[in-house]
């Protein structure tokens, strides 16, 4: 096992150089390199046995969109105990794909429960709905590799792909009764989304977004 330290001072020196790194580590290696650069300005995920590193810096139409939506599930949950919405510091991680993803947004039903070791820094296992803000460049890698892994969470409903640069969201929702998946997409600004069963508009989820013509 390589040492935590020499491990997370290999992602600082190398992010100095390129804007996303592939690192082959073990998970347990993950958790403490997640663990040991908490305060950095970093986004680490675990994908198919390597860390995924970047630097923590999105653009201003992904930022926006971010405040945005989370105010709009705030405004949903308000008065409802049981849900909290969250940002992108949480990890979310899924046991059957042995991966870890850092989602936009995420709303949790219930308390919060974490993948099991002793350290204390460990992924969510159990969202109720996911949010992803993508662009070109990181669509393929949502959809690819991220949307099947999400889709085994028993606890998931809704899963939520944003467009940042033009008005087009696809929302993935699950019937827990037939244990199955439905997909709708959005692409009308003047329209409205249905996010948990209410409806929002579009203009209000890309307020003060500069979409391209």
């Amino acid at each position: 096992m390589i040492a935590v330290a020499s491990l997370s001072e290999s992602i600082i020196e190398r992010l100095e150089e390129e804007r996303v790194i592939f690192i082959p580590a073990s998970l347990e290696e993950y958790w403490d390199v997640l663990e040991e650069m908490a305060d950095e300005p970093y986004t680490l995920e675990y994908i198919n046995g390597e860390i995924k590193a970047k630097m923590s810096q999105a653009s201003d139409n992904h930022e926006t969109i971010v405040a945005n939506i989370l105010a709009i599930l705030r405004n949903i949950y308000l008065e409802k105990e049981d849900y909290k919405a969250m940002g992108s510091a949480k990890t979310v991680y899924v046991p059957d794909c042995e991966m870890a993803f850092n989602p936009d947004a995420l709303v949790m039903k219930g308390e919060s429960l974490l993948f099991p070791r002793k350290r204390k820094v460990a992924g969510i296992i159990n969202p109720y709905i996911l949010v992803e803000i993508h662009s070109d460049s990181t669509e393929e890698f949502d959809m690819k590799k991220k949307l099947p892994c999400y889709k085994k969470l028993d606890s998931i409903h809704q899963i939520i792909y944003i467009e940042q640069n033009k008005p087009y969201i696809t929302i993935y929702t699950k019937n827990q009764s037939i244990q199955h998946w439905f997909n709708d997409d959005y692409d009308d600004l003047d329209g409205t989304v249905k996010i948990d069963g209410v409806d929002i508009s579009m203009k209000e989820i890309y307020h003060k977004v500069i979409l391209k013509e």
